[in-house]
C-alpha cells in the first residue's frame, strides 16, 4: 500500500501537469511546422557501380586474357578514395554547368534555380576575393539590369550585353530554350549569384559526395549527393559515376598501350637475339660436324663395342692357330702320330684335308696288316701324308699372318673410334649452352608475343568491365527535413522537457506534499493528514471523526487547542473552524479564539473572540495566563487560531499554554526547510503535546483550479 502511496505521489506532479504539456506540445508542433514551411528541403539522389570481378565477368572469357592491371575486387576501399579523388570530381566537374550558382530571392528565404533559371551569366572573375562572393541582380522590363557587386557598387546594363566591372566581367541571357518551355516563367525578379571557384567547389563536392560500399564482401559501390536542387543531385552522382568509367576505360587503354610499345621494343631486341642464338648454333654444328650429336655419340659407341667385340673374336682365333701352328710345327716329322685340333681352322678345304688324312691314316693302317711299312703302297700313302701335312702347315702359316694383319687393322680402327670421343664433354657443354641460349630466346620471344597480342587485345577493347548498375534519378520527395520525423522527434523532446520542467519546479519548490515528507525530514509525529474536501458532508465526517478522538485521547474538557503554522494562508482558519463546528456537535461548549484577528465573522454555536479587539494586554504571559484559567472554567474546549510563528512570536506563548497543539502543514504551501525551522523552535521551548497536521493531504489542483484560487485569494480569509 505504501508503494502504491508512493507510485501515486511521484505521479501527481505530472497529472496536474497534463495541461502544461499539451500546451508545449502544441507550441512544439506549431514552431515545427514553421520551421518545415520555411526550411529549405534537400533531396539525394544515389547512383550504383558494379565493380569487376575477374572470377566471373566476361574479362574471363577464353577470348583473351584479362589486362585489366587495376580492377582489384579485393580492394574496394581503394575504389572508394578514387571515387572521391580530386582527380575525378575535377573531370566530373567540366561535364556540369556549376561554375556560377543562380538563387531566387524571396520574401523569407531564397531558392537555388539550376536548370531552372529564366538567365544564363558567363562571369570571369578578376578580382580573386569576388569568388565565393554573393552578388545581386535585379531583372526588370525583360532587358534592364542591376547587378551589385561584394563591395555593395551598383552596376545598371542590359540582357545580352557585355557588363565590365572593376573585378569581373559578366554577360547575362535570357534562357530561351527554357522560356519557350515555361513561358509563364517569371523573369523580372531578384536574383543572387555566386561565382565559384573550381578548387573550393571541388572540395565542397568532396566532402558533400558519400560514396560508400554497400557490403564489405559486395563489390558494389553506392554515390550519394544531397543539395537542394533534385536535378543537380542526379546530375552530380551521375557525372561522378560517368567520370569513374571513363576514367577506368582511359585508364586502362593507356595501360595497354604503354604495355604493347613496351612489348614491341623488346619483341624486336629478343627477335635479333634469337637470330644470333641460332646462326651459332648453325655455325658451331657446321664447325663440329654435328647432325644430332646423341644419335651421332650413341652410333659411335656402338661401333666401338663391335670393333672390341671383334678385336676380343680375333684375338682369341689368332691364339688357336698360333697353338695349332706351333704343334703343327713341333711335329711334322711325326705326322703320323699326331692327332691336330681344326676348331680353329674350320674353312670348307682344312675339313676336306682333314677327312683325307683320316681316311689316308686307316687306309696305312689296313695296308700295315698286309704289308710291312717298307711296302711302296705303304711308302705313296705316306708320302701323301707328308704332303697333306706340309700343304697344312702353309695353310696354317698363312692364315695366321692374314690374322694378324687384320688384328692390327682392327686396333687402328678401334683407336681411331676412341679419337671420335676426344672432346666430346666439351663439346656437349658447349652445344647444351648454345641449346639453353636458344630456348631461353624462344621462351621469351613468344611469352613477349603473347602477351603483346593479349595487350593489344585489351587496348582495342575501349569498354569496362566496371558497370553504373543504377543510375541517380531526380528524387520527388526531399529526405530533409523529414516532416514525420521531425514532428515526432520534437514531439517527444517536447514531451520530455516539458515533464522535467514540472518535476524541476516541483521539487525546487521543496512542498510538504505528502506524509513520507514529514517523515523524512522531522521527527515531530503527524496527527492528522486533512484531504482536500469536496463537499460539506466530507468536511463535517472528518472533523466529527477528529473530535471523537481527541475526546478519547484528551477528553473535552478543560482543554485548550491551539492550531497553528509557520505562515499565514496554510490552513489554521479551515480546520480551527471545523474541529470547533464538530466539538460543538458533540454537546461540548466550545470558544473559538481568533488570534490573528483576521476571523471577522461570528457563528452562532459556538463563542467567538477575536484578541485584536481585546482591550486587556493579552501578550504578557501573566495577563495571558488568567485569561486561559478564566475561559477554561466556562468552556470546556478552547480552540485557538493562532498567530503565524514566523511573523509573531507571541504565537510561541499561546503554544505553551495550551494543552494540545497541532501545527499545520500545508501541502501546496509549506515548504520542507520551515520544518526544521518549526522542529528546532519546539525544542528549544519544550511545546507540550505537539504534531503535524498535513492540509490539503494528496490535493493536486489543476491549473485552472489555482487560477480559480488565485482571482478569488483576496475575498477569503484563512
Amino acid at each position: 500500500m505504501k508503494e502504491t502511496n508512493s507510485t501515486i505521489n511521484t505521479l501527481r506532479p505530472f497529472y496536474r501537469g497534463i495541461p502544461i504539456i499539451i500546451l508545449v506540445l502544441i507550441l512544439a508542433e506549431f514552431f515545427i511546422g514553421r520551421y518545415l514551411k520555411y526550411a529549405t528541403p534537400m533531396y539525394e539522389s544515389t547512383a550504383k557501380i558494379k565493380l569487376a570481378d575477374p572470377r566471373m565477368d566476361m574479362s574471363s572469357s577464353q577470348l583473351y586474357k584479362n589486362f585489366d592491371v587495376f580492377a582489384n575486387i579485393n580492394n574496394i576501399g581503394a575504389e572508394v578514395e578514387v571515387l572521391k579523388s580530386r582527380i575525378l570530381t575535377e573531370k566530373a566537374i567540366k561535364n556540369l554547368d556549376l561554375h556560377v550558382s543562380i538563387y531566387r530571392i524571396g520574401g523569407i528565404r531564397k531558392k537555388e534555380l539550376y536548370d531552372e533559371s529564366p538567365v544564363y551569366i558567363i562571369a570571369s572573375i578578376t578580382n580573386p576575393e569576388w569568388e565565393e562572393q554573393k552578388f545581386k541582380l535585379n531583372v526588370n522590363n525583360n532587358r534592364d539590369l542591376k547587378i551589385t557587386t561584394p563591395e555593395g557598387e551598383v552596376v545598371q546594363g542590359f540582357l545580352n550585353q557585355i557588363i565590365t566591372l572593376k573585378g569581373a566581367m559578366l554577360k547575362i541571357d535570357l534562357n530561351d530554350s527554357l522560356i519557350r518551355r515555361k513561358p509563364d516563367l517569371a523573369v523580372n525578379d531578384n536574383y543572387e549569384f555566386v561565382v565559384h571557384n573550381y578548387d573550393k567547389l571541388t572540395d565542397k563536392l568532396i566532402d558533400d559526395l558519400d560514396v560508400m560500399s554497400v557490403d564489405k564482401d559486395v563489390a558494389v559501390l553506392r554515390i550519394n549527393y544531397k543539395c537542394a536542387v533534385p536535378q543537380k543531385s542526379a546530375d552530380i552522382v551521375n557525372a561522378v559515376a560517368t567520370a569513374y568509367i571513363n576514367d577506368y576505360i582511359e585508364t586502362k587503354y593507356k595501360s595497354a598501350d604503354t604495355t604493347v610499345n613496351f612489348l614491341e621494343g623488346e619483341l624486336k631486341g629478343y627477335t635479333q637475339k634469337l637470330s644470333s642464338s641460332e646462326d651459332q648454333m648453325e655455325q658451331y654444328r657446321d664447325a663440329k660436324r654435328i647432325i644430332n650429336l646423341n644419335q651421332e655419340s650413341e652410333t659411335d659407341l656402338r661401333k666401338l663395342s663391335d670393333q672390341k667385340k671383334d678385336l676380343a673374336t680375333q684375338q682369341g682365333t689368332m691364339l688357336a692357330i698360333d697353338s695349332l701352328y706351333n704343334y703343327l710345327q713341333s711335329g711334322k716329322d711325326k705326322f703320323l702320330e699326331l692327332a691336330p685340333n681344326f676348331q680353329a681352322y674350320n674353312d670348307l678345304l682344312s675339313s676336306e684335308m682333314e677327312k683325307q688324312v683320316k681316311a689316308l691314316q686307316l687306309e696305312r693302317q689296313e695296308l700295315l696288316l698286309k704289308y710291312t711299312p717298307e711296302n711302296d703302297k705303304v711308302k705313296i700313302i705316306e708320302q701323301k701324308l707328308q704332303a697333306i701335312n706340309a700343304y697344312l702347315i702353309e695353310g696354317v702359316h698363312n692364315t695366321q699372318i692374314n690374322l694378324r694383319i687384320r688384328y692390327k687393322d682392327l686396333q687402328k680402327s678401334i683407336a681411331e673410334s676412341e679419337h671420335a670421343f676426344d672432346g666430346f664433354p666439351t663439346k656437349e657443354k658447349e652445344l647444351r649452352i648454345l641449346e639453353r641460349n636458344f630456348n631461353m630466346n624462344e621462351q621469351i620471344f613468344r611469352f613477349l608475343h603473347e602477351k603483346k597480342t593479349d595487350a593489344e587485345i585489351a587496348r582495342a577493347a575501349t569498354i569496362s568491365f566496371h558497370r553504373i548498375i543504377t543510375f541517380g534519378e531526380v528524387s520527388q520527395t526531399p529526405v530533409s527535413p523529414n516532416a514525420p520525423l521531425l514532428k515526432a522527434f520534437g514531439g517527444f523532446m517536447a514531451f520530455l522537457l516539458a515533464v522535467f520542467g514540472i518535476y524541476f519546479v516541483h521539487f525546487m519548490k521543496g512542498r510538504v506534499s505528502d506524509e513520507n515528507a514529514i517523515y523524512k525530514n522531522s521527527e515531530t509525529p503527524v496527527s492528522y493528514s486533512i484531504p482536500y474536501f469536496k463537499n460539506q458532508n466530507e468536511k463535517n465526517t472528518f472533523f466529527t471523526k477528529w473530535a471523537l478522538e481527541l475526546n478519547l485521547n484528551h477528553e473535552l474538557k478543560n482543554l485548550i487547542v491551539s492550531i497553528s503554522s509557520m505562515n499565514e494562508l496554510e490552513g489554521k482558519r479551515t480546520n480551527a473552524t471545523g474541529l470547533a463546528e464538530a466539538i460543538t456537535r458533540l454537546g461540548k461548549k466550545v470558544l473559538y479564539i481568533s488570534a490573528d484577528g483576521r476571523m471577522k465573522s461570528e457563528y452562532a454555536n459556538y463563542d467567538f473572540l477575536n484578541l485584536q479587539d481585546s482591550r486587556e494586554n493579552w501578550r504578557l504571559p501573566t495577563v495571558w495566563a488568567s485569561l486561559t484559567e478564566k475561559w477554561l472554567k466556562e468552556f470546556d474546549v478552547v480552540i485557538i487560531q493562532n498567530l503565524s510563528v514566523q511573523n509573531d512570536s507571541s504565537s510561541l506563548m499561546l503554544m505553551k499554554e495550551a494543552n494540545v497543539n497541532f501545527f499545520v502543514l500545508d501541502s501546496r504551501r509549506t515548504k520542507k526547510k520551515m520544518m526544521e525551522e518549526a522542529d528546532d523552535t519546539f525544542q528549544k521551548i519544550s511545546i507540550p503535546n505537539v504534531s503535524y497536521v498535513l492540509n490539503r493531504a494528496g490535493y493536486t489542483p489543476t491549473l485552472f483550479a489555482q487560477l480559480k484560487q488565485w482571482l478569488n485569494r483576496n475575498k477569503t480569509n484563512v
